[in-house]
């Protein structure tokens, strides 16, 4: 049982689940290799290139429908508000 003050329950994950830090480092390697997967060129094709369709963040993930029905400049003005709200809360 996880308990007592916040700044030790990571070493208690640890103690009930020793495999916590290879199951996290899988899944991040998993969603990076997708996020690559998406975004970018083989490289035979060209080192450090993008594909030319690539939007930048953009890897085709909506589960909630939410962009589904704006338009270019909506979406668009959607996506510098949170970029903005992230660099401001990033600052904070």
């Amino acid at each position: 049982q996880i308990g007592g003050p916040a700044f030790g329950h990571f070493q208690e994950v640890e103690e009930v689940f020793p495999q916590f830090w290879e199951l996290v480092l899988l899944v991040i390697a998993l969603c990076e290799g997708y996020r690559i997967s998406v975004g970018w060129n083989n490289p035979k094709e060209g080192v450090f290139s993008l594909k030319d369709d690539y939007v930048p963040g953009d890897i085709g993930f909506d589960p909630l429908g939410l962009a589904a029905n704006l338009s270019e400049d909506e979406l668009y003005a959607l996506k510098t508000k949170q970029i903005n709200n992230g660099l401001i809360a990033m600052i904070s």
